[in-house]
């Protein structure tokens, strides 16, 4: 709380001090009447003083790094709404809405946070911007992730004005060409729903409308013929890693004398490149220009290159020609087409009525490689401009095109064209890159965008014989996949308005009430539609639909598909390492591989014939509140072992811990063959220490022999629930049918038969999380849910998972509940739990004085 005041100096609190302690003891507590009082009274002294008090911190519930906070938003609200006069928040930080959105009713409309023009952009970029989150450019963290954040944003006043002023901005874009535009735009209604946006500001209808019909192929054309820069560059340039997207271009002398040899130079931070006036690269340059040149080149000095430098040589410009003088001109100025950063890494190419009409990535965050390549074009996803590095625009008029026949047929693309090549994607392909859409992010390596990248290259590429260049057409390949995901979910939300297509609709008297009611509010706030926009838009009769209050069901991809979707380079390892003992065990293979490459991840092998308790609790416990994304994740954790020889060991594998006779164990990755298969040295924990290093083995017949070096401190045969047809099985179900019920009839069922409490067989059924019992030894606590779903008492759960954390081992805490997990998954949702075999185990265990 940063404001000073004459009564410190006389002993007493500031105001802002005693603001500062009343915020303290609101901040995540809920604000009432009479703390609204106080608030008010503090403001008005505050104001009286003339002064603006700082209280961003004050109000801050958690702050996990400088740039991302969690801030108590109604506290914030309400400090703001009674008329504390706050001070802008800190630049550079975002806000996460987490808890905001799980207070649940009782939370605020923040109409008073979003009025502050300080707080209003970082109100906006939480709930719908956001282009800098990889993930996250335009689809919104909070709106996709979180389950109720779409109703928690139509509920509330202040949020709802942050839609419809977004979607006046998009009209306005899509208006001027912007393909991308539109995207965010569909992207957004389809999240929040357009008829109820609708229902809860009946005059957005207009804008609603235009947007879901907008005219694809027409914006489609225009992307093309502005937006797709990968045909001009120069080859050479893709040799220098570290040169990147620069606005720092200077003419330079070639030589060392004076001379026409005059070329430019491009300057991208610490590396550059210069270029000769025949457009070759003349020599790269690894070093910064000379400190008197800084960011403008003074008029006082001229560049020169010789011997792989650069110098800046004094020169006369009086005594220059006025030919000569305009060279002192950075290379440049205006063009039809615009270059411009947004944000932290997302470059964007704007037509001449200054819209965006193509972005990709190119960092700072995770490039592929040192130079900040743009990971879309590599990733081969939507708003691909398909090039490992693009030339600032302002150096086209000094580079030939790459493919100069492509070039022509795209700056002459029309609208026939492009609704050609949208009309050629068949349905079945649409319906795979829409959902694939939704559900990965935009910079996401996956297989399946590679695959489906493919496909829509195989339909795009005949119809384009003129366009050569590979980059190009994955460039235009990016675009038609935005265009195709608009149009399906579009498709979504309307139908014709005949008597047989409005089912779910209000009709022809819905769109009768729009146009009666249009005229007289703007969606902005205003008396007149077209303020700030030249025409309102159309209403349902106007463009031919009918805006359902039932929107379709979206695509759906088979979720026992076992293709990972997430957890792609686990799934890679798991497959490379299937291979590698499939050759040590071919009698043809002479010299099978000798190493084998995993991945950056340590621990994962106790996770090999252990899936029984992971499916189980997958199968038990309720869906995530993180929305659609948190649900896939928890499933990818099981589809990624869908591995035909590791997703069902059957007594073929061996986990060991091996205590190697030198001081130098093993490399990770180093594969030995034995008689019987192979064994293959892990990855080592950091706090593994000495000498022991973990080592998975492999035999054919299941029959394993002694380490062939080194003396074995554990082992461990895999052998559990499992296999592709089960894991498929258990996936579909529990994408079909949700969490299934608790098994109250299995649970009993085993305290009986295991002499035991209802608690304890509820804790090891579901209650140890497999990862945690092989990776932490005391766990991560027990899973608050667990009392919910078994109707037990919070505590009873807490003193048997404390109890039986003490006696048993984690090992056999892992084996009952493995055990339990049934060979067919759809015991599981009918409570037919394999209660006998667990019995038997648990009382070998206890037998045993585990």
């Amino acid at each position: 709380m940063r404001e000073s005041d004459d009564a410190e100096a006389m002993g007493r609190p500031s105001v802002a001090g005693r603001l500062g302690a009343l915020l303290g003891e609101l901040v995540g507590r809920g604000v009432a009447e009479r703390d609204r009082g106080a608030l008010r009274g503090l403001g008005v002294e505050l104001r009286e003083a003339g002064r603006v008090v700082d209280v961003f911190e004050a109000v801050t519930l958690d702050r996990r790094d400088a740039a991302m906070w969690t801030v108590d938003l109604d506290l914030l609200d309400a400090a703001i709404a009674v008329g504390v006069p706050v001070a802008d928040p800190p630049t550079g930080v975002a806000l996460r809405l987490a808890a905001w959105l799980e207070s649940g009713k009782g939370r605020g409309d923040l109409a008073a946070v979003c009025a502050h023009p300080g707080f209003r952009p970082l109100l906006r970029d939480a709930f719908l911007d956001r282009r800098a989150d990889l993930l996250a450019l335009g689809r919104p963290v909070e709106l996709r992730t979180h389950g109720g954040a779409d109703a928690a944003l139509l509920d509330a006043a202040g949020p709802l004005d942050l839609l419809v002023e977004s979607l006046h901005e998009w009209v306005t874009a899509v208006r001027a060409g912007s393909l991308p535009a539109l995207h965010e735009a569909v992207y957004h209604l389809d999240l929040v729903g357009p008829a109820r946006l609708v229902e809860r500001r009946p005059q957005t209808r207009p804008w609603v409308l235009e947007l879901l019909t907008a005219d694809l192929p027409a914006l489609l054309a225009e992307t093309w013929r502005t937006g797709l820069v990968d045909e001009r560059g120069h080859r050479a340039l893709e040799r220098f890693d570290e040169l990147a997207h620069s606005e720092d271009v200077y003419p330079v002398d070639l030589s060392d004398g004076v001379g026409t040899d005059e070329g430019f130079v491009v300057v991208a931070g610490a590396r550059s490149a210069v270029f000769d006036a025949r457009r070759r690269i003349a020599g790269p340059l690894f070093a910064r220009l000379p400190e008197l040149a800084g960011s403008a080149l003074p008029p006082t000095h001229r560049l020169r290159f010789a011997d792989g430098r650069l110098a800046a040589d004094r020169i006369d410009p009086e005594a220059l020609r006025p030919e000569d003088r305009r060279a002192l001109v950075p290379v440049g100025g205006k063009h039809s087409h615009e270059l411009r950063r947004v944000g932290t890494g997302w470059w964007e190419v704007a037509n001449a009525a200054g819209v965006c009409t193509s972005r990709w990535y190119q960092g700072p965050a995770r490039p592929r490689r040192a130079s900040g390549s743009h990971s879309v074009g590599r990733y081969r996803h939507r708003w691909a401009a398909g090039s490992e590095l693009v030339v600032p625009v302002h150096l086209w008029p000094h580079l030939t095109p790459r493919d100069r026949s492509g070039s022509r047929v795209l700056r002459a693309a029309d609208r026939a064209l492009t609704d050609r090549v949208l009309g050629a994607v068949d349905a079945e392909l649409r319906a795979r890159i829409t959902e694939i859409g939704r559900r990965i992010g935009v910079c996401s390596p996956s297989r399946e965008v590679d695959e489906t990248f493919r496909a829509l290259r195989q339909v795009i590429d005949p119809l384009l014989p003129r366009i050569r260049a590979d980059r190009l057409l994955d460039g235009i390949a990016g675009t038609v996949w935005t265009a195709v995901e608009c149009a399906e979910l579009t498709a979504r939300h309307l139908d014709p308005p005949s008597a047989e297509g409005v089912k779910g609709t209000k009709g022809a008297k819905a769109a009768k009430d729009t146009k009666d009611t249009r005229a007289a509010v703007d969606p902005l706030g205003g008396t007149d539609p077209s303020a700030g926009i030249d025409s309102p838009g159309a209403d349902d009769a106007e463009v031919g639909v009918v805006l359902r209050t039932d929107p379709r069901p979206h695509p759906r991809a088979d979720a026992g598909d076992l293709r990972a979707r997430y957890y792609t380079g686990m799934q890679d390892m798991f497959e490379r390492i299937a291979a590698v003992a499939a050759a040590c065990v071919d009698p043809t293979v002479v010299s099978p591989p000798q190493t084998v490459e995993l991945v950056d991840a340590q621990g994962w092998e106790q996770g090999l014939g252990r899936l029984g308790a992971k499916a189980l609790r997958l199968a038990l416990f309720p869906r995530s509140g993180g929305g659609e994304q948190q649900d896939e994740l928890a499933r990818d954790h099981l589809r990624m072992w869908g591995v035909a020889e590791l997703g069902d060991p059957g007594d073929r594998w061996r986990v060991l811990e091996v205590e190697v006779d030198t001081g130098h164990p093993p490399e990770q990755g180093t594969v030995c063959r034995t008689a019987r298969g192979c064994l293959i040295a892990l990855q080592r924990s950091p706090s593994t220490r000495g000498r022991v290093a973990p080592v998975l083995e492999y035999a054919y017949d299941g029959r394993f022999d002694p380490s062939p070096f080194g003396r074995t401190v554990a082992d461990r045969v895999c052998a559990g629930w499992g296999g592709r047809e089960r894991i498929a099985a258990l996936l579909r179900l529990h994408h079909d049918r949700g969490a299934a019920p608790w098994p109250g009839r299995s649970v009993a069922a085993l305290a009986d038969a295991g002499a035991m409490s209802q608690a304890d067989a509820a804790v090891l059924t579901a209650g140890f999380e497999p990862r945690d019992a092989y990776l932490v030894r005391q766990g991560r606590g027990i899973d608050s849910r667990l009392a919910e779903m078994s109707g037990l008492d919070p505590r009873e759960i807490a003193d048997a998972a404390r109890e039986l954390s003490r006696r048993v081992s984690p090992e056999q805490r892992l084996a009952i509940a493995e055990l339990l997990m049934p060979e067919d998954p759809a015991d599981v949702w009918a409570d037919r739990l394999a209660v006998e075999c667990a019995a038997s185990r648990w009382h070998a265990a206890i037998g045993k004085g585990v």
